[in-house]
């Protein structure tokens, strides 16, 4: 499996996997399963030079690896990252919060750790 990561500036974020586009029909037309995400860790840690790791980014690839996909994983700001997903071009976020507001437009994946801030 590849797995790459792209670097941006990144603020920390939370805990849960946001999706948009990985039930739609164009999203499955993808042989590569696309996130965004920051450096959180020990949740997903991206060093340069020295790749990626975490609990996050494993789960990540282990379901591309279960859906036959590689998986590619951009590093960049929340905002933009949220943007890109609900355009389409990335098919979730990884560690989002969850929120009233986003449950409207995102799907949420079953928490796998809760934080309190």
């Amino acid at each position: 499996m590849h797995i790459h990561i792209r670097r941006g500036l990144v603020p920390v974020f939370g805990s849960l996997a946001l999706a948009y586009s990985l039930l739609s029909p164009a999203g499955a037309q993808h042989l590569t399963l696309t996130g965004c995400s920051s450096n959180t860790p020990p949740f997903v840690v991206t060093k340069e030079g020295k790749g990626v790791s975490g609990f996050s980014f494993e789960l990540f690839q282990h379901v591309a690896k279960q859906m036959s996909r590689s998986a590619d994983v951009t590093e960049m700001p929340w905002a933009r990252c949220l943007v890109e997903v609900k355009a389409g071009r990335i098919n979730l976020a990884i560690d989002a919060y969850e929120d009233a507001e986003r449950r409207k437009t995102f799907l949420y994946s079953t928490p796998y750790h809760t934080l309190t801030p």
